[in-house]
């Protein structure tokens, strides 16, 4: 299909991100990819279809950049746009609503909400966003997961850094 990310298992091809991860979430049920209970599960998947589909200012204005400190552009666009201010302003009243304010999305365990913020954290810190205590306490459990340590690690390899 030409489209990225793929996953490619067995003789099956899946192309699109959350579907992917639907699909990893019934091969490996014991993980708990989702939430266990079934109204945060429902809202925990609302959330990531909303960052699935959505926040096209904050996508077209902070393109992925983990590898620069880019705070003095970031900040500049961010006062010049009002539409920029709204996108960031929702997700952080969707962090805000965690259950536990050190935790995650959905709970104590990173899952796949979580994974679907990740790259906005990462586009909040290197763009040097002005956020409040509660985002920057989420955007600081979500930079100390192992997992994400390790996609940074490789996007600044990848890069010869």
């Amino acid at each position: 299909m030409g489209k990225v990310p793929v996953l490619k298992h067995q003789d099956l091809i899946v192309w699109d991100s959350l579907a992917i991860c639907e699909y990893l979430a019934e091969l490996f049920p014991e993980r708990h990819l989702w939430a266990k209970d079934v109204k945060t599960r429902a809202y925990a998947r609302a959330i990531c279809a909303e960052m699935h589909s959505g926040f096209m200012t904050l996508r077209s204005l902070y393109p992925m950049n983990i590898t620069q400190d880019l705070t003095d552009l970031g900040q500049q666009i961010f006062r010049e746009s009002a539409e920029l201010q709204v996108d960031v302003k929702r997700i952080e009243d969707i962090w805000a609503k965690r259950e536990n304010p050190h935790g995650f999305l959905s709970g104590d365990e990173f899952t796949i909400v979580d994974a679907f913020y990740a790259p906005v954290v990462m586009r909040f810190k290197s763009y040097g966003l002005p956020v409040s205590d509660s985002s920057q306490h989420y955007m600081n459990t979500i930079l100390n997961v192992t997992a994400v340590q390790m996609w940074m690690k490789d996007a600044l390899h990848e890069v010869g850094q």
